[in-house]
């Protein structure tokens, strides 16, 4: 991920997809990204 790069997540937030948002979580972490709410209930952006 390039610094100023944003990836778009689907099913972040989603209840029938169990691990997802901890996967990503670690990979936001492991790439110095913020999870950022898109606002539809299930999306998330990541931005570095």
């Amino acid at each position: 991920m390039t610094d100023g790069g944003a990836i778009l997540i689907r099913d972040y937030f989603n209840p029938f997809y169990k691990g997802v948002n901890a996967a990503l979580d670690g990979f936001a972490k492991s790439n110095g990204a913020h999870t950022l709410p898109i606002g539809d209930g299930f999306s998330v952006a990541f931005r570095r």
